[in-house]
């Protein structure tokens, strides 16, 4: 801000300060919503919460992050203000080969590398270096890791050896990476991409996170109609940022500013809502004996009778045993 070629932000309010369009106000509020409760489900987020070792310690936790999302919000906003009061003429930028006019993502590393002193600009392109490489290997990582874990080994490999998941692993964190590469080139924007991230999240996860932590009759049967009727809802209403059109049109569409209605939170809620209605529906039908639990091809239903439940114990299978197994045992014990 004391640079020579940065004029007081104050004088340039124009430049960097914004409009409240009424227009705007379903927009507005459906960023908002997204970007609270769509990072409640995030890795990020629950990974810490649940690596605390009190409940209430997570809870603090959550509070104090709350506060410190709101004090980090403050340098972001000195970072565009000073990048919108800077001449960059009188800096030692290239513009005929950079020009941050143009592309706003370059405002942050420009500032940081020509408007401090080396040693600031070297400790803060380092910070942000580390910190991305960070991010970036865990969601590698985390995204491989359930691939194997709840799809490969659950459903396609069961009896798979550890030194294949292994191998499995290893190759998902290569076909993972790649993608990310491809998207990091392709996108021109990486904060529309974590938008967009954090939009798919607030659809499909934060509704079905909800049921499975606090509605105790929550099954699979509400779980998987609750995930495609949000998601169609979502993915109806398009997506700009890459490229895919809307094929509904919600109310006070317009054709200049697009989707105006809050229609993520509505494709949320009517998630959450069949979710629910289903969910209870079915769990009717089995606790009633309308439906018979042989039909239960989730096993969501189906609860062992007493004689099953003493077969299945050790103890009763011990019992159960003659004297040769149980010399084996015992031998083996």
């Amino acid at each position: 801000m004391t640079h020579e070629a940065v004029v007081p932000i104050s004088e340039t309010k124009d430049e960097w300060l914004g409009d409240w369009d009424n227009k705007l106000v379903g927009v507005w509020l459906d960023n908002w919503m997204l970007l609270i409760f769509g990072g409640v489900p995030w890795q990020a987020y629950y990974q810490r919460a649940l690596a605390t070792k009190t409940p209430d310690l997570a809870v603090k936790l959550s509070y104090a992050a709350t506060i410190g999302c709101l004090v980090m919000a403050i340098p972001a906003v000195i970072f565009g203000a000073v990048g919108a009061s800077t001449d960059w003429e009188m800096t030692n930028v290239n513009l005929n080969k950079t020009d941050p006019y143009e592309d706003a993502s370059l405002v942050l590393p420009l500032i940081m590398q020509f408007l401090t002193p080396p040693f600031i600009a070297f400790m803060g392109l380092g910070a942000i270096s580390a910190a991305t490489m960070s991010s970036t290997d865990s969601s590698v990582l985390s995204s491989s890791s359930m691939f194997v874990r709840n799809i490969y080994s659950t459903i396609f490999r069961p009896k798979a050896s550890d030194k294949e998941i292994i191998w499995v692993l290893r190759c998902t964190i290569v076909v993972v990476t790649a993608i990310a590469t491809i998207l990091a080139l392709t996108l021109k924007s990486i904060y529309t991409l974590f938008v967009l991230c954090s939009d798919l999240v607030y659809v499909i996860l934060f509704p079905q996170l909800i049921c499975v932590v606090h509605v105790p009759k929550a099954n699979t049967y509400g779980l998987i109609p609750g995930l495609i009727i949000g998601l169609i809802l979502r993915l109806g209403g398009g997506e700009e940022a890459i490229g895919m059109p809307h094929f509904i049109r919600y109310p006070f569409y317009d054709d200049d500013y697009g989707q105006l209605f809050p229609f993520r939170s509505l494709a949320m809620l009517v998630s959450l809502i069949t979710t629910l209605a289903f969910s209870y529906g079915v769990a009717l039908l089995f606790e009633k004996g309308y439906v018979s639990e042989k039909w239960d091809i989730f096993d969501s239903f189906h609860v062992d009778d007493e004689n099953e439940k003493n077969e299945k114990h050790p103890v009763a299978e011990y019992e159960l045993q003659g004297p040769e197994e149980k010399n084996e045992n015992e031998k083996f014990l």
